[in-house]
């Protein structure tokens, strides 16, 4: 699990350092406070499906594909969900908001299957 904090943190790290050189150069009039939040509900969102599949695959190791693919859909409607709640109250910014979020939507869920892929090749 401290293998996986760390390069989750290397990854939000550089995450905020390329789109802090983004938004302050080439894409700052599309800037809002709501990019940073979204990176960080994905961080915690990440963290929160990796610490429940170690923690059923150490328990139900038989259940855990079914486990894994439920939480990747649970992941898909979570993420959905706020995307439109944030949209809903901020329309101003809906189309670089919402490729933003498909990009870290994409970037994390690559990242996670990867990790669980190295969980199980131990």
């Amino acid at each position: 699990m401290q293998k996986f904090i760390f390069r989750i943190s290397i990854l939000t790290f550089s995450i905020a350092i390329i789109g802090t050189i983004l938004f302050l150069t080439i894409f700052s009039h599309f800037f809002s406070i709501v990019f940073p939040i979204l990176l960080i509900f994905y961080v915690i969102l990440s963290f929160a499906i990796q610490f429940l599949s170690i923690k059923m695959a150490k328990l139900r190791p038989a259940v855990f594909t079914r486990f894994f693919m439920l939480a990747t859909v649970c992941k898909l409607l979570i993420c959905s969900t706020f995307i439109m709640l944030i949209l809903f109250f901020n329309r101003q910014i809906a189309i670089p908001f919402s490729i933003f979020a498909l990009i870290l939507y994409f970037v994390f869920t690559f990242f996670e299957i990867s990790e669980t892929l190295k969980m199980f090749k131990k």
